[in-house]
């Protein structure tokens, strides 16, 4: 605990820390507010105000895990659209709001406590009015990152991705070597179809942290949407390497090898993915394509059985049982699996695709 951590004794009445976490808030010290937060907690759990402040510290100092797991805490008790908690105490999100505002409200034109109302609002759900602060705020400094940062989140979160690239854009000129403020560029490079863009982002942010997992994995998902097969999976090998127990990692480079003609190496990986995850449907549903593309019967059976097991209304799996059953010359279940799937898919390629599979058992015409 920092020296600033110290300010928050076992003693310390709600006036006294309030007074301390404003004026750390209007100096922007969001280290030794966290401080505060966290030893004000010590004394009084169920306090929401001390919990905001471990969540604002949490998110200016990167560490996003203790933020979420303290939003958790903070709203666990609540039940949807209560004014109150059961025991009668305030709602937290009218406790929180109310400190964070009553903070802005008196210093209107300090950068650092309309910041922190922006976050407040944003943990209660009112992005649109966070907006409103995270903009004012960078007006009043428009030199700190974090305030272009969140409000870029904002706006992410909102759908309107060409604003948020802009902000996102500023948060990263102002902090190059902020990780985070570069993955979430690249996430939105992304999400735009903007894909080099995306891709030298990610680059950016391994050359800052090269044992980040997650940032390799995101490279190898827009090399491979590029078409860069060979690349994505060389980074999808390194996130696997760096996290061993991420099935979606195993998932998404046995699909490039799918992609690339190779089965048995995709097989290896989608078998690695169920190690992990073994209700993930998709993956045995993968299998049983692959197997059944080898004539591999009985296999492709299972894989096919286990995929409808954990998610039953997928057409996919349920059109590719209905061609293992016709394969085990078991026509009337298969035409009962083709119905099914033709009934649930909604992509006309593919709906077209059993369309003609149920032609040629004579149950439509063409």
């Amino acid at each position: 605990m920092s020296r600033f951590g110290l300010y928050a004794t076992l003693r310390m009445k709600n006036a006294d820390y309030h007074r301390q976490a404003h004026n750390l808030i209007l100096e922007k010290k969001w280290g030794p507010l966290l401080d505060v937060g966290r030893a004000r907690v010590q004394v009084a759990p169920s306090d929401p105000v001390a919990r905001l402040l471990i969540i604002s510290g949490s998110l200016f100092t990167g560490d996003y895990r203790e933020a979420h797991a303290q939003h958790d805490r903070l709203f666990a008790p609540l039940e949807e659209e209560t004014p109150t908690t059961q025991d009668g105490q305030q709602d937290p999100r009218t406790a929180i709001r109310a400190f964070a505002e009553q903070l802005a409200n008196e210093h209107p034109d300090n950068a650092g406590a309309r910041l922190f109302f922006g976050i407040t609002l944003t943990q209660i759900g009112d992005l649109e009015s966070a907006l409103r602060e995270y903009k004012e705020s960078t007006r009043l400094d428009s030199g700190d990152a974090h305030a272009h940062y969140f409000q870029g989140q904002a706006l992410h979160t909102l759908d309107r991705v060409d604003m948020a690239i802009r902000e996102y854009r500023e948060a990263v000129k102002l902090a190059p070597t902020d990780i985070r403020m570069r993955l979430n560029l690249g996430s939105a490079y992304y999400e735009q179809g903007i894909l080099e863009s995306a891709i030298a982002q990610y680059r950016e942010a391994i050359k800052l942290n090269p044992s980040e997992p997650f940032v390799h994995y995101n490279l190898g998902v827009a090399l491979a949407d590029q078409g860069r097969f060979e690349p994505a999976i060389a980074a999808y090998k390194e996130s696997a390497r760096l996290n061993p127990k991420d099935a979606l990692v195993h998932y998404a480079l046995a699909g490039v090898y799918e992609t690339k003609g190779r089965p048995n190496e995709a097989i290896v990986e989608y078998e690695a993915a169920l190690q992990l995850a073994p209700a993930l449907a998709a993956a045995h549903s993968k299998l049983g394509w692959i197997y059944y593309r080898q004539n591999k019967v009985p296999k492709a059976l299972a894989a096919f059985g286990k995929a409808i097991e954990h998610d039953p209304d997928d057409a996919q799996s349920l059109h590719g049982l209905g061609l293992v059953k016709l394969a085990m010359r078991k026509e009337d279940e298969a035409v009962a699996l083709l119905k099914q799937a033709y009934a649930k898919e909604e992509r006309e390629d593919k709906k077209k695709i059993i369309r003609g599979t149920l032609v040629k058992v004579g149950v439509f015409t063409c």
